[in-house]
């Protein structure tokens, strides 16, 4: 899932080619106090699961779950590709990203994306860090 919602950003928003990075890259970036790509990074980054009603039934069991997903923007006006996305994140890239995400799906998740909210996240080192959070709704199945 992760890996596809990194593509998709990647081809929808074009302050981001390039600039997608996982969790683990998340935690070096913020262990060293510096981002890898200078002016705009985004990291894709699980954000927890919550189970909803098990359905019983004869046969393999089923669980609807939420898988929960939270995208960090990293913004610093490092490079020129930091300065335009600090000048567009209130008017296009903030849109951008919303719209790559919301309403569409991985292909194996039963659901679609929506977003629970976002906001900024106060930063002393420099950098504007704007956390974005979004749901979708999948299925476990096991047979017993």
């Amino acid at each position: 899932m992760f890996d596809q919602v990194s593509e998709r950003l990647e081809a929808r928003v074009p302050e981001l080619a390039g600039r997608v990075k996982g969790a683990l890259d998340f935690v070096e970036a913020l262990s060293k106090g510096t981002q890898s790509i200078g002016g705009v990074t985004c990291y894709v980054i699980p954000g927890g699961l919550s189970a909803l009603q098990a359905q019983n039934a004869v046969g393999p069991f089923t669980q609807p779950i939420r898988r929960n997903l939270t995208l960090v923007l990293m913004l610093t006006s490092g490079d020129q590709n930091g300065v335009a996305a600090l000048k567009r994140l209130n008017t296009g890239l903030l849109d951008d990203v919303l719209q790559s995400v919301m309403g569409w799906a991985p292909d194996d998740m039963v659901g679609v994306f929506s977003l629970m909210g976002g906001r900024v996240v106060p930063d002393t080192t420099g950098f504007l860090a704007y956390l974005i959070d979004f749901q979708i709704e999948d299925q476990l199945r096991v047979d017993p």
